[in-house]
């Protein structure tokens, strides 16, 4: 067990954890912050329990009035400003304040807890997987997403059931968190995973191919595509892409005509 007796000196694995705790506090989705979180903890060799005394009594009692701000920071608080002041509190421990928003979201220390002890026993390989598939969970329509086709390329570098396994942990980590409106319900979840299910099979772990799909996804937005800079790469070199369009990247679409639609009007 490691007890925390001194602050720690500049530069210490210490303050990369308050760094990456005190992004769980900004005023934006930070839920999907918690691998990149749970493996920088991980990285410095602190026991769980000394991870949440850093969360509660130094972190916390900072930055928790962020979450009381209506105009609050989401773009990251400065890492000077962050250590000098949690430095200037010294140890006088939570807030009235800071006690009230780390209960609130007890939920999401759970899930930083776990993904912790997961990545206690795992490898460095893990948590690129673990990003893309905690960013996904968050995703109600994976089509609409901008970042899918390089989560995917992760993705594919992994055996199905390795996919599998890792994808029940995600879900399992996120689905307490899952609790606004826009959320993806299960059924969310399942459509897409049903529909990765038939892509993973389709593209039989070739990453080029992924790569391909990746400049077709505009094709399935509707709108003047003919100046779109994707598109006059695609009447470069068309290839056997069109057959793509009717393969399962259609099946992530509402409306899959458009990708034909937009392939017949604006690249052959």
């Amino acid at each position: 067990m490691i007890i925390l007796v001194s602050w720690p000196g500049l530069n210490s694995p210490l303050e990369d954890v308050w760094s990456a705790l005190s992004d769980l506090f900004l005023d934006t989705e930070t839920r999907r912050f918690l691998p990149r979180t749970a493996w920088v903890c991980v990285q410095s060799r602190l026991d769980w329990q000394a991870v949440y005394q850093a969360l509660c009594d130094q972190v916390a009692p900072i930055v928790a009035p962020n979450l009381m701000d209506v105009a609050g920071d989401w773009a990251g608080f400065p890492d000077d400003w962050l250590f000098s002041s949690i430095r200037a509190h010294g140890s006088q421990g939570p807030t009235s304040l800071s006690r009230r928003v780390v209960r609130d979201n007890s939920d999401l220390w759970e899930a930083l807890r776990t993904l912790f002890f997961y990545l206690s026993t795992a490898s460095a390989a893990e948590l690129p997987l673990l990003q893309a598939l905690g960013e996904l969970a968050l995703a109600r329509d994976w089509g609409w997403s901008y970042r899918l086709f390089s989560h995917l390329k992760v993705m594919v570098a992994w055996t199905w059931s390795e996919l599998c396994s890792r994808q029940q942990l995600i879900q399992e980590v996120f689905r307490p968190l899952l609790v606004y409106p826009n959320d993806p319900t299960a059924a969310d979840a399942r459509r897409a995973w049903d529909w990765w299910e038939q892509f993973y099979g389709w593209v039989e772990g070739r990453a080029e191919v992924v790569a391909q799909c990746e400049d077709l996804q505009y094709l399935f937005v509707e709108g003047d595509l003919s100046r779109h800079a994707l598109v006059l790469k695609l009447r470069e070199d068309p290839g056997k892409r069109r057959d793509f369009l009717e393969g399962p990247l259609a099946l992530l679409y509402a409306r899959p005509e458009l990708g034909l639609r937009n392939w017949d009007r604006y690249v052959s």
